[in-house]
């Protein structure tokens, strides 16, 4: 918009130096502009106001000692609780909350994989083409545990 607006004093430049090559533009507006900003500036208010803001900042900041020494010995004796609520962290506790049960679904598989693979060297009946039925079971359900926890961190 500061592009657009220079380009139109610009253009509006030009057409005034053609009609009167004596008046500068800018130095009249840069003039109207400086009236208008002494008349609606009030130096003796404006230091008012700020004297007395530094004022109520320096009081309040003299009791910042003893406020913080009355909240530490509350906290220390007991007589006051700190609760804090963190907002805006909703979807990141979401993903990690999925992220650290599919941990925990994943290694409870891999430790199904490892006893099957314990009972395949044992000689508990039923067997089945020569792996124990338990430790079929246990292959199966690593299996589908694994797949679940992927599936979970993936599409969550």
């Amino acid at each position: 918009q500061l592009t657009a607006v220079m380009n139109r004093l610009r253009a509006i430049e030009g057409v005034v130096e053609e009609l009167c090559p004596t008046f500068d533009v800018f130095s009249a507006l840069a003039t109207r502009m400086m009236a208008r900003a002494q008349a609606d500036f009030d130096l003796m208010s404006t230091l008012m106001n700020e004297a007395q803001e530094l004022a109520n900042t320096g009081m309040r900041a003299a009791k910042l000692p003893s406020l913080t020494y009355d909240v530490l010995r509350n906290l220390a004796k007991g007589r006051m609780k700190v609760n804090l609520e963190l907002t805006g962290y909703d979807e990141l506790f979401g993903r990690v909350t999925t992220i650290i049960q599919s941990a925990f679904i994943s290694a409870f598989a891999c430790v199904l994989f490892l006893g099957g693979c314990l009972l395949c060297g044992t000689e508990i009946e039923p067997i089945i083409h020569g792996v124990p039925f338990v430790a079929i079971i246990c292959f199966v359900l690593a299996f589908a545990l694994g797949i679940h926890a992927v599936r979970r961190m993936r599409y969550r």
